[in-house]
């Protein structure tokens, strides 16, 4: 004692829950569960034999305080009875509850049995009948304990995602906001509000926001038309009227420069792109195959030497008597149309005209047996 008051002295432990047990002596704790939630803060589930509650929890509630304050979680105890009880009825009526068990559901007939035989006799649970009861007492908190965190991780992931939009919304709007900017001209910083046009009331409200120049009202109209109608005063139709003065100015804007880190960039993707696009040019070694195929095929010949080869062969004329052409006649005849064609081909050559200057077919004339001198005068 010090002081007339008692000190309990106990030993500390970097396991939250052996610490947490170790602050409620000298009640005997049967299980801790930790649970920590970001808004509500940490709690620890305590479950206690019956004859321990009064114990743990203290004169009004003193025990159960004192272990908050030096553990730092909030002390939620419970009696085993009430405890395993709770756990029975939340498992008949959640479907989900009895697969998360594993081995703890095979002592679930033998709690309910315990509860049953100690409603009836009111005796104490023995330390077998205890251990089977934390078990499944453990098992249905840590169930719903995971089923709050993955609620709460969603949730969490759900604000983070939310916030990331905001901000990059954000900056979207910062930069579009100093692009605008970078686009007044340095005249308009040059032109006082009072020789912009404007009327002596809209004049006034743009005095008292403290803006001198026509560039000043600009930077603001680049946030958009809330930039001018957040001011004390300044309405649409305020707002239409300094639109309207501006647009009567004519001021030329400035073309935005574009940061030489950005023109690297671009050069970059613009050298990507033309990379995956296939080449349709053929190949250098492609290119010089088809040269030397073109270098040694030779040229064609042009017509004019081709006629005057045809002009340097003689052209023969030949007298042939009536009675073989007679029988020529009657050769053609008997033959079949096929046949007819190809010595109709045969027959043809092709000489030079000196006369009409065109290259002509003239017919050749089969000859008999014999040689052509005979028919030559």
């Amino acid at each position: 004692e010090l002081g007339g008051e008692k000190i309990d002295i106990i030993e500390w432990s970097v396991d939250a829950p052996a610490f947490i047990a170790k602050s409620l002596s000298p009640a005997k704790v049967l299980s801790v569960q930790l649970e920590e939630d970001p808004i509500g803060g940490r709690t620890a589930n305590v479950v206690v034999p019956d004859d321990q509650l009064s114990l743990a929890i203290g004169r009004s509630g003193q025990n159960a305080r004192l272990s908050a304050k030096l553990t730092g979680w909030r002390i939620d105890i419970q009696g085993v009875t009430e405890a395993a009880t709770l756990a029975l009825r939340q498992v008949n009526e959640d479907s989900n509850v009895l697969p998360a068990l594993g081995p703890a559901a095979e002592l679930l007939p033998s709690v309910a049995s315990i509860l049953r035989q100690h409603e009836q006799e009111r005796m104490p649970y023995s330390s077998e009948e205890l251990r089977s009861m934390r078990y499944v007492i453990e098992g249905v908190q840590k169930y719903y304990t995971s089923i709050r965190n993955a609620e709460r991780a969603r949730l969490m992931a759900e604000e983070e995602s939310r916030r990331a939009a905001i901000e990059a919304a954000d900056a979207e709007r910062r930069a579009a906001i100093e692009a605008a900017r970078s686009r007044i001209p340095p005249r308009a910083y040059e032109i006082p509000l009072a020789e912009f046009g404007l009327s002596t009331r809209v004049l006034g409200h743009l005095e008292r926001a403290k803006l001198a120049t026509v560039g000043s009202v600009m930077e603001l109209l680049a946030e958009g038309d809330e930039g001018l109608l957040k001011l004390d005063g300044v309405g649409p139709k305020s707002l239409a009227e300094v639109k309207q003065c501006i647009e009567a100015l004519a001021l030329p804007e400035v073309e935005e420069v574009v940061p030489a880190e950005e023109e690297e960039e671009i050069a970059a993707e613009v050298v990507v792109e033309a990379e995956a696009v296939p080449s349709t040019e053929p190949a250098p070694e492609a290119v010089e195959a088809v040269e030397e195929a073109v270098a040694v095929e030779p040229a064609p010949e042009p017509v004019e030497a081709l006629i005057e080869e045809e002009e340097a062969e003689p052209t023969l004329t030949v007298e042939v008597p009536e009675h073989l052409l007679e029988e020529a006649e009657e050769d053609w005849e008997v033959k079949p149309e096929e046949e007819r064609k190809r010595s109709r081909n045969l027959r043809r050559q092709l000489v030079y005209d000196e006369e009409s200057g065109e290259i002509i077919a003239r017919r050749r004339r089969k000859r008999e047996e014999g040689n052509w001198e005979e028919y030559l005068g």
